[in-house]
């Protein structure tokens, strides 16, 4: 935990966060740091 980085998969994340942004109840706490850190 804790680790942003490939193994994460943060393009995955990326989309998943693109599809619910109309949804005004979903809400994503993401917390740490790596070498993709800055893509978030």
């Amino acid at each position: 935990g804790g680790n942003l980085g490939k193994p994460q998969n943060i393009p995955f994340l990326l989309k998943i966060i693109e599809k619910l942004q109309n949804y005004s109840k979903a809400e994503f706490v993401i917390i740490g740091n790596g070498m993709l850190h800055l893509r978030l």
